[in-house]
């Protein structure tokens, strides 16, 4: 059966009781001991390196500037090709402005400003 709960006593070392039922407890002592516990874990390496790629993750998209750039290419009547740019900055970030005219010449081999004469510019007709 089931053990039951009949009485509860306090016992220093030596000393006994007995119970209604007969049962006589003697409590002999205690000494002290250490459970020591060996595994191994495979996965544990794993689990690190999942964690670490998650915190540079994490750190690399709070620190990386979010930016887009859409470009739309038509042709036009006179047989060549239409080019729209525009660009968005997900955050207010200083400079987006310059660097979206940077790479707007650098995809389309513009001449920089600063090194051409005024009249040299590309014009819109």
């Amino acid at each position: 059966g089931q053990l039951q709960k009949i009485d509860r006593v306090n016992l220093n070392q030596g000393e006994d009781v007995t119970l209604d039922d007969g049962t006589k407890i003697t409590f002999d002592g205690a000494s002290e001991f250490a459970n020591y516990q060996v595994s191994y874990d495979p996965f544990q390496k794993w689990v690190l390196a999942s964690a670490l790629v998650m915190l540079i993750s994490l750190v690399g998209s709070l620190v990386i500037k979010r930016r887009r750039v859409y470009i739309r290419l038509r042709p036009n009547a006179a047989g060549g090709t239409d080019v729209e740019m525009g660009g968005l900055a997900r955050t207010d970030r200083a400079g987006w402005s310059e660097e979206f005219h940077e790479l707007h010449r650098a995809l389309l081999e513009l001449p920089d400003p600063d090194e051409v004469e005024e009249d040299e510019l590309y014009t819109d007709d």
